[in-house]
């Protein structure tokens, strides 16, 4: 388990990783301005297949 912690912060991969997913988060919810989301259901589901999308990419271009 220790072993996995570390590993996951020292490799450079994984912060690539996560520096992406964390654009893509800001840079949608930036785009879709505040008045878009009045409903917390969409926060979530836009949230969500942000993660989700931005997670199959990471695995295809071999970040994760």
């Amino acid at each position: 388990m220790t072993d996995t912690i570390m590993k996951l912060l020292t490799d450079p991969l994984h912060w690539v990783g996560w520096v992406l997913t964390t654009g893509a988060i800001v840079g949608v919810f930036h785009l879709l301005k505040v008045h878009c989301l009045h409903t917390p259901i969409y926060n979530v589901l836009i949230l969500l297949g942000i993660i989700v999308v931005i997670d199959v990419l990471k695995h295809k271009i071999n970040l994760q």
